[in-house]
């Protein structure tokens, strides 16, 4: 059918919508970092409780939330439902948010949830900001000075309009009628040729003929009437730098070159101002649901596992995601740019300067224009204005990956992102207090595509530039190299011409100062020299001196070589007597006798035995090191050299040496980065302070002795070196000692908060456990809650024994939780709280008492239930304030909010 209007928003919805905005516009900043929303929490329900929760959209009955409901009440929850629910994924079927009213609460409501069995994890809900500074209106709108600093006139050469790619712009909003943009607009043409109001494509969304507004939830995407440049248009904006319409005589042009098909996701709630996107992941939900090729995300703010989750499906989806990095100039990884398989953009200004507002750090992976960026805004049909920020340089790079799909449409993904990396010109040398920081570098669009056609890629050199010199043998197709540095590839070249025996092959190769490995393959195996043609190699610096050389070997040759400031290589000797003093699981000590001399600096590398490639460490002036990403059980290469007069030394002799590990007969689980660590376990008779275990820590030699059906009290309290940030606790016992943690109800502890606050809880032990010794795991992990014989890069790991007890016959493990009403008195209270339990009972009564940040300050076990059905606690020690106190009996609880004057 035509498309005749877009349907409107219910009076009811808008009325919702109204109650609800300011929660969204007002959040303030919480005590974790960045900024989460107040009253609001994700909750994940494990999908084998068999739980489903009924959406609520106002306050009512919460009697048909079964044992959640008294805590419910207790928290003033008013609005339940499922986020992302439309999308086809068993776990955001069990991924539920709550809205509540007693915000400030936040810490102690998701302490209090993940106490519940049903509970597989609870967090905050971040507030995802736009990364733009606006400029002067219409400032610098005379040209579009970054096109030629990517090469995209001379990509065009290479292709111009070819298949459509749809790219997502996920944000505030799209002005998807304006005169540089509805030309290249996406068009779901199932529902624009369907029935008006029925799902004709079953995505979930009805109508949503260009797109969608998670915000209104309504199918008419547009920016409200009174968007101006400074407000409702960084989305149109956005667009325009991905997919302008190009070559019509109007506004700009863009990289994409009419390849890119604007998909209009609209996050924003109209009425509100400022930067705050507050469904920037409802958004981001239907542009996977949609099927987008790119989504791009010019927003971000803070860490949520929930969130992970939904980047991952959409990349397991066949989606490629950009995200800006952040406009804080720091370190300090933003989401989702930072979340694992996102391409993270930083922004240059002119000359490939990094731009001083931009976020930097390892977990950028590339960097694209985004300062005075001319393009289409919403003020009208035909307004443009220059912003500023990442938020500029993110469309870039998804308007960049477009053009390679169409020129490709038939790549594979990986291979569009490797090229998309490996083309990047290095920017290095104008950025040096940010090496490593900004990706791979600066896109470069015509090297991009030459990747796509087989070329080795890479545009102007900005660092040492070398030659590469290759005379092929006859087999010149079986022939393949790269550099790698620290494990890394740098660059690559071939296969070449089969047949073409003698003929020499000139590759240029631009590096950095520092240390190599040039590889060379023969996927035949009999190398380029001798059988079938004197086939051979050799690296020359600019002054053409031969750093590496060769072509007799079988499957591969490895050459390490160096090159200075001046592109040569030099060196003072290694050093000597290089071994282990301490071995772990995943990590090793390393020291070596100090060269005589002027050494002013070592450095170590290291590769798995029967590997050719070597990962490399800082330099360091101390003669000792420690490596703590090994694997357990491996034999590794290691060799150590030295710096001299800021000349870097040839490498030590080879030693050998060994992880433990091989005797285990548990499962590994263990991390290779330490800024957060578990700085302390208590539980019974263990109380251990560990400071850093450096990824695993073997503690068995520590016990503690538990009961069968009894119940303990249990502390775990995180050290960080780095940036506040939540990590994620687990602690299993491995109850029938089978040798492993995966049995039911082997996971006896799951909780997640700051890593600066310890958390605090409670393990049963099941009246079934066998008796004896065992061994605990515990975990904690930045990342979200891990498995417990996973690895990751920034987890720490430690192991101790636990010796299980015959327990009385009455002892009994938790059951599943039922809720039960109790009064408390006086209300606010000074010295002591009364709690009347609903009837008569005849086990005694435990107590725990929780402030607003969900920490367990004060506890009473086993208490007893006088004739008046009450029970006496004294709170005359505590400071004043808002508490939560909960009440367990047998296998019912209750919670309820107290004051302390």
């Amino acid at each position: 059918m035509e498309n005749q209007a877009f349907t409107s928003v219910s009076l009811l919805l808008y009325i919702i919508l109204l109650l609800l905005l300011p929660a969204a516009v007002q959040s303030q900043q919480q005590n974790l970092p960045g900024e989460y929303y107040e009253g609001r929490v994700y909750v994940k329900i494990q999908e084998s409780a068999g739980l489903q929760w009924a959406d609520m959209d106002s306050l009512q009955d919460l009697s048909a939330y079964g044992p959640f409901a008294e805590l419910f009440r207790a928290f003033g929850v008013y609005r339940i439902h499922k986020p992302f629910g439309r999308l086809s994924s068993s776990f955001f079927d069990h991924t539920y948010q709550l809205y509540f009213s007693e915000t400030g609460q936040e810490q102690a409501f998701i302490q209090l949830l993940m106490r519940e069995p049903a509970v597989e994890f609870a967090e905050q809900v971040p507030v995802m900001r736009s990364f733009y500074t606006p400029n002067d209106a219409y400032a610098n709108n005379s040209n579009q000075w970054f096109l030629a600093q990517i090469d995209a006139y001379d990509a065009w050469d290479l292709h111009q309009e070819g298949e459509g790619v749809v790219v997502a712009i996920t944000d505030d909003a799209v002005k998807w009628n304006h005169e540089d943009l509805d030309g290249n607009l996406w068009i779901n043409e199932a529902e624009y040729d369907g029935i008006e109001g029925i799902d004709d494509d079953g995505n979930g969304y009805i109508d949503d003929y260009i797109g969608w507004d998670a915000a209104n939830w309504d199918n008419d995407p547009q920016p409200p009437a009174y968007a101006s440049s400074a407000v409702f248009s960084h989305g149109t904006h956005c667009a325009g730098i991905a997919g302008a319409v190009t070559d019509n005589w109007v506004g700009g042009a863009s990289i994409s070159f009419n390849n890119a098909r604007i998909m209009s996701c609209k996050g924003k709630t109209d009425g509100t101002t400022g930067t705050e996107i507050d469904e920037a992941w409802g958004a981001f939900a239907y542009a996977v649901a949609a099927g987008a090729e790119i989504i791009s995300c010019s927003w971000g703010g803070s860490f949520s596992l929930v969130n992970s989750n939904l980047v991952s499906l959409a990349i397991d989806n066949g989606a490629i995601v950009v995200a800006a990095a952040g406009n804080d100039n720091t370190s300090i990884p933003s989401y989702p740019a930072a979340y694992t398989g996102v391409l993270a953009v930083a922004n240059t200004r002119s000359g490939d300067v990094r731009n001083t507002s931009s976020n930097y750090g390892y977990w950028v992976d590339i960097a694209a224009p985004g300062t005075n960026i001319l393009s289409p805004i919403a003020f009208n049909q035909s307004s443009y204005d220059s912003y500023n920020g990442t938020s500029m340089s993110c469309p870039m790079v998804a308007g960049l990956l477009a053009h390679m799909k169409s020129y490709k449409p038939n790549a594979a993904n990986e291979e569009i992102v490797d090229c998309l990396l490996s083309s990047a010109d290095n920017i290095d040398v104008v950025n040096p207090g940010f090496v490593g920081a900004l990706g791979s570098g600066r896109i470069n669009a015509r090297a991009a595509l030459e990747c796509l056609d087989g070329g080795g890629g890479g545009g102007d050199c900005n660092g040492i530039a070398l030659g590469l010199t290759i005379t092929l043998d006859d087999y010149g197709d079986e022939t393949t190299w790269g550099v790698y540095q620290s494990g890394n590839l740098i660059v690559s070249g071939g296969p070449y011409e089969e047949g073409a025996e003698g003929l020499v092959i000139q590759e240029p190769v631009c590096l950095q100062e520092g240390c190599y490995d040039l590889v060379f393959f023969d996927s035949y195996g009999d190398g380029m020299c001798c059988d079938f043609g004197d086939g051979s190699y050799f690296l020359t610096s600019p002054t053409g001196e031969v750093l590496a050389s060769g072509g007799s070997f079988e499957d591969q040759e490895v050459n390490n070589f160096c090159v200075n400031g001046s592109g040569g290589g030099s060196g003072c000797p290694p050093p000597n007597d290089l071994h282990a003093f301490e071995v772990g699981y995943s990590h090793l000590y390393l020291d070596w006798t100090p060269v005589a001399g002027d050494a002013e600096a070592y450095r170590t590398r290291f590769k798995r035995v029967g590997q050719s490639v070597w990962t490399e460490g800082n330099w360091f002036t101390s003669s000792a090191t420690i490596w703590a990403n090994m694997l357990p059980c491996r034999d590794y290469e290691f060799q150590v050299q030295s710096r001299c007069d800021g000349i870097e030394g040839e490498f030590s002799n080879t030693v050998i040496l060994s992880t433990r590990g091989c005797e285990d007969e548990y499962c590994y689980s263990y991390g290779t980065t330490w800024d957060d660590w578990i700085a302390r376990v208590q539980l019974k008779e263990i109380d251990h302070e560990t400071g850093k275990s450096y990824g695993f820590g073997d503690y068995m030699d520590l016990s503690a002795n538990l009961e069968q059906g009894a119940q303990y009290p249990l502390t775990l309290t995180p050290g960080t070196d780095d940036n506040q940030q939540p990590v994620y606790w687990r602690v299993w016992i491995d109850f029938n000692q089978d040798g492993d943690f995966q049995d039911a109800d082997e996971l006896v502890f799951q909780q997640s908060a700051m890593n600066t606050t310890p958390v605090f809880g409670a393990i049963n032990i099941p009246g079934n456990t066998l008796t004896g010794p065992t061994r605990m795991r515990v975990s904690m992990d930045p990342n979200g809650f891990a498995e417990s014989c996973s690895t990751g890069s920034a987890r720490e790991v430690e192991d101790y024994t636990v010796i299980v007890n015959e327990g009385s016959p009455n002892s009994s493990s938790w059951e599943e939780t039922m809720a039960f009403s109790v009064e408390v008195f006086p209300n606010p209270v000074r010295e002591r709280v009364y709690v009347k339990l609903p009837k008569r009972m005849d086990d005694p009564a435990s107590f725990v008492l929780l402030n607003a940040q969900g920490q367990v300050v004060k506890r009473w076990s086993q208490m007893e239930v006088n004739e008046s059905q009450q029970v006496s606690l004294d709170v005359s020690e505590l400071p004043s304030g808002l508490f939560w106190l909960e009440v367990s009996l047998a296998s019912s609880r209750a919670v309820k909010k107290i004051v302390i004057h």
